[in-house]
């Protein structure tokens, strides 16, 4: 097989940066379940939430995935590999939907053991809205983590549009043209997050910035915009091999400045202007730098570890199952632990069941209904 070919279609360090988005995301929910069930309070008097900054904010693995949605899909278009809008969209369903619904069908019925569906009396409604992916903006009461498969379907419907236009523009502006025009996509993302619902300068609860503004997707922009980004600097710009001389560069200066960034304080355990208005497109950025620096060839070799390969392949069926199995990790971790819920010892008892059960079951939802479907979007 030609070696180069292979590098031109498949990058295997991005693998490994979609299985630590996913890590990411699962260590902030253990930590969230945990300071849940101690009513938020330190879970020593000598730890606190410092210790554990960087895996509380964990959550900005979902914008992690959201740029490498933007470049993978956009990708196809910007290569030209990809002209039939119904294979595209017959890919994209099979590709998420099947374990999505089935998913989805398994939390209404009320079969994941002690997990407890927030959608009460409406859950029906509520049922109708996640099977049209509008839970993003009607509220994701039935699995909390869904709102972002309903921000990634319309992503894939408009991404199509974006880069014809982008490609449009560049034969006639050129290139600074079409960075112009990614810039104003971003900054109309600010845009758009800020002036929905008014920003009154006071500090906000974290369900109500979840829900104004973070889950919507017109919430979501600048992730996408910034994955569109490196794929049209891979592929239609003339920077590229510029850049490819200082991917490693980008990449470090990416992790290094996220490392420092996340791990510098609990995001959005106070919420004020900043983590509505710019912190998002913050938070895009330095994801953009990780994701463009891999693309271009600068990303580690420990990316491409069977270990993070693994993990990888599992993500989806990992992210959709790990929240509504939780619940059976908290309550089997509080019966070994004889009720004592606030020692290290049970976060790692807890975290080592959530770990265990989740990859577990993702195994199974992964063999028996997510991989029959890819094996027929494969062929189409």
């Amino acid at each position: 097989m030609d070696k180069t070919k292979t590098r031109q279609t498949y990058i295997p360090e991005l693998d490994g940066l979609r299985a630590m988005a996913i890590i990411l995301v699962l260590f902030r929910h253990i930590l969230l379940f945990v300071f849940l069930i101690n009513g938020n309070k330190p879970i020593m008097p000598v730890w606190g939430y410092d210790v554990f900054t960087l895996l509380l904010n964990g959550w900005v693995g979902v914008d992690l995935f959201f740029v490498l949605s933007g470049y993978l899909i956009s990708s196809q278009f910007f290569k030209g590999k990809q002209t039939s809008i119904p294979k595209y969209a017959l890919r994209r369903i099979l590709r998420i939907f099947p374990a999505y619904y089935f998913v989805l069908i398994v939390c209404t019925l009320g079969l994941f053991p002690y997990f407890k569906v927030l959608a009460g009396e409406n859950i029906w409604q509520s049922f109708i809205y996640h099977l049209i992916f509008m839970h993003d903006y009607t509220g994701s009461d039935i699995n909390s983590v869904f709102w972002s498969l309903a921000v990634e379907e319309k992503f894939y419907i408009v991404v199509p549009f974006i880069v014809w236009f982008l490609i449009f523009f560049r034969k006639r502006v050129g290139e600074l043209g079409v960075f112009a025009i990614v810039l104003a996509l971003i900054v109309l993302g600010i845009y758009l997050r800020i002036n929905t619902v008014p920003y009154e300068g006071r500090s906000l609860g974290l369900e109500q910035f979840l829900h104004t503004y973070r889950f919507p997707f017109h919430c979501c922009i600048e992730p996408f915009m910034f994955g569109i980004l490196v794929s049209f600097l891979r592929y239609q710009s003339k920077l590229k091999e510029k850049l490819s001389l200082y991917a490693p560069k980008i990449f470090y200066a990416g992790l290094f400045f996220g490392l420092a960034y996340f791990s510098s304080h609990t995001m959005l355990k106070r919420i004020d202007g900043f983590d509505v208005t710019f912190q998002p497109t913050l938070i895009a950025f330095i994801m953009f730098l990780v994701v463009l620096g891999t693309v271009m060839g600068g990303g580690p070799k420990i990316l491409k570890s069977s270990f993070l390969n693994f993990v990888s392949r599992l993500s989806y069926s990992l992210y959709l199952v790990h929240w509504p199995v939780y619940p059976s990790a908290l309550i089997l971790a509080s019966r070994i632990m004889g009720g004592d819920n606030s020692s290290l010892l049970f976060i790692v008892v807890f975290a080592s069941l959530a770990l265990a059960l989740s990859f577990s079951v993702a195994i199974a939802l992964f063999f028996c209904v997510e991989r029959p479907f890819l094996r027929i979007k494969d062929r189409i």
